[in-house]
């Protein structure tokens, strides 16, 4: 996503923002580092990543090689698309298939604790907040946040039924009602 690394978010974060996230979010991060496109690309056609969560984007076209993403992708037993439109990547997937709709950076978040901002990139790089102009095309719909702590919450080790979880997760997070995120 556009402005992850603005914000400090990548797959090799180092030590002191781990320690500040730790700290900010009352959380213990993952410490192990994460893959890079390609080299998830090749998990996936190992066989060693059986689930991919993509948060908008259209990975099956953007990456290096579309054909062997598109078998990588199909050697999944679930992949799950957050988006805000249909894309390419909707189409080739996994075993089993999530399509999740989800707000969109022009659609209002209202959440138990009142209006939900995001942040957003403009084209000089600047990074400003934006709580959104437009009503929602449905009241189902739920900000990527949302979507992502009903996944993170569903899915235990071991769990027999990734897409049951994964449902089941989905369910239990209609909308956001816990505390609001602190700022690093």
């Amino acid at each position: 996503m556009q402005g992850n690394r603005t914000c400090g978010i990548n797959h090799r974060p180092d030590k002191a923002f781990l320690d500040r996230l730790a700290e900010v979010c009352r959380i213990d991060p993952p410490r192990e580092h994460g893959l890079g496109t390609v080299q998830t690309i090749e998990a996936m056609h190992r066989g060693d990543i059986q689930v991919f969560v993509s948060l908008g984007g259209n990975f099956a076209l953007a990456t290096p090689d579309p054909t062997y993403t598109f078998e990588a992708l199909r050697n999944c037993e679930l992949t799950v698309q957050v988006s805000t439109k249909l894309n390419r990547s909707h189409i080739v997937h996994g075993r089993q298939a999530l399509i999740l709709p989800c707000l969109a950076r022009s659609d209002r978040d209202i959440q138990a604790a009142g209006p939900q901002g995001i942040t957003v990139e403009d084209s000089m790089a600047m990074v400003h907040i934006s709580y959104g102009m437009k009503e929602p095309g449905s009241p189902h719909l739920r900000s990527e946040c949302a979507i992502l702590a009903g996944l993170a919450q569903a899915t235990l080790p071991g769990e027999p039924d990734t897409v049951a979880a994964v449902r089941r997760g989905l369910r239990s997070h209609p909308r956001h009602d816990g505390p609001r995120p602190r700022r690093l």
